[in-house]
């Protein structure tokens, strides 16, 4: 009996210094408090900010280590970012704003931002302003902004370099293409592509109206070197205007002096302005060849449901390389 005890006695002492050694490797849990209590003021490091030069980024310093939030939101664009994280302190390295948004509005020169801060679960809010003196127009060497409509990228802003083709020789079928501003576009100004199909020129059975087409104004091409058409990806802001049956873009490429296309058609089926993304090698080719360092023209076709008015608008036409377009990219 007295061998039973010390035995049970042994393996007692044996667990409790295996619990001692297993708690001793569990990893310290750091404890997150959900109300954030400022030592510091919550402020922009930048009052006003130049995006073509510099960042800005928000301060503050924590009593403790909690879970925070930052909603920047443009007053006049609407264009918004979020911010995130788990520290006792803000700073350049957790809040840097390189002038994008995660939105899909652009913010504005001239226009204040304002910052929230906030921590789930918390009914407290903190907020700050600062002024864009310049908005944000350089994306990276993998980015290339064919035009935006507010005279940034490599086609800038005039109607001599937009060309337009319409069906039959009536008036009546001729495409137009304005630009428009209004209070809520992407960024400013934006391009109305709008088309009619009178059934009095041309073939109206197919309910083509004609396109327009744009070439890039700083040189004879533009693009990527070193790339294939699987790397590259034609991005375009669009929202339907009308009841359109497809529109159709494309770009042009050239190869010892012979111009392809890459292009394809679809439908807009959604209300407001998206992101259209498009690989160039999943696009139909005409022609022999595709350079993507030599694209020289960019083309645009409405096609009607039916006879009547058909159209579109377009912003900010760029080209990406390795990934679709994203306005967060520095």
């Amino acid at each position: 009996m007295r061998y039973i005890l010390v035995l049970i006695a042994g393996l007692l002492v044996i667990c409790a210094c295996k619990s001692k050694k297993l708690d001793a490797i569990q990893p310290e849990i750091p404890v997150i408090n959900l109300d954030i209590k400022l030592v510091s003021d919550f402020k922009f490091a930048r009052k006003q900010i130049d995006f073509t030069l510099d960042s800005n980024w928000l301060t503050a310093q924590f009593e403790d280590k909690v879970k925070w939030e930052i909603t920047i939101v443009g007053l006049q664009s609407g264009a918004q970012i979020k911010l995130s994280g788990n520290s006792d302190s803000l700073g350049r390295f957790n809040t840097a704003w390189h002038g994008g948004n995660s939105s899909t509005m652009f913010f504005k020169a001239g226009e204040r931002a304002v910052a929230t801060l906030n921590s789930p679960g918390s009914a407290n809010k903190w907020s700050d302003t600062c002024t864009i003196t310049k908005a944000k127009n350089n994306f990276g060497s993998n980015v290339i902004v064919w035009w935006d409509m507010d005279a940034v990228g490599v086609a800038k802003q005039g109607t001599a370099y937009w060309f337009e083709y319409w069906d039959g020789t009536n008036n009546a079928e001729k495409v137009l293409n304005v630009i428009q501003n209004v209070t809520s576009p992407i960024q400013g100004n934006y391009r109305s592509v709008i088309g009619n199909d009178s059934a009095k020129g041309g073939n109206p059975n197919n309910y083509y109206v004609g396109g327009v087409s744009h070439s890039p104004l700083a040189s004879p091409f533009v693009g990527f070197s070193n790339a294939t058409i699987g790397d590259i990806y034609m991005n375009v802001y669009l929202r339907k205007t009308t009841k359109t049956a497809a529109i159709y873009v494309g770009v042009q490429g050239d190869v010892a002096g012979v111009t392809s296309e890459l292009g394809t058609d679809f439908e807009i089926t959604w209300e407001g302005w998206k992101l259209v993304s498009l690989k160039l090698s999943d696009l139909k080719m005409t022609g022999p060849n595709f350079d993507p360092s030599k694209l020289k023209q960019f083309v645009m076709t409405p096609r009607a449901a039916a006879n009547g008015m058909t159209g579109f608008d377009i912003d900010f036409i760029c080209f990406t390389k390795g990934k679709p377009f994203d306005q967060l990219n520095k």
